[in-house]
């Protein structure tokens, strides 16, 4: 995992064995993804535009969720207008 999401948890004050799933969100100014944690859904680094999110998160931090047995929400939710 790329030192972003480690500032990204660092930040955010959670601890990654504590991650149960990540949620993909698309909205008007890029991608958010969401750390599920005990239940609650904690935000995680700064919006995402597509090249980030291809870098950032398919490329890196999906991999080591995939490793990590974290569940990621597949199904890309769109924000609301």
């Amino acid at each position: 995992m790329s030192s972003y999401w480690e500032d990204a948890f660092s930040e955010a004050e959670i601890d990654a064995d504590e991650i149960e799933r990540f949620n993909v969100v698309r909205g008007d100014d890029g991608w958010d993804i969401y750390a599920d944690v005990g239940g609650e859904m904690v935000s995680i680094g700064d919006t995402l535009d597509d090249e980030q999110m291809e870098d950032l998160f398919w490329d890196d931090l999906y991999d080591w969720a995939m490793d990590n047995d974290v569940d990621i929400d597949r199904t890309m939710e769109y924000a609301a207008d």
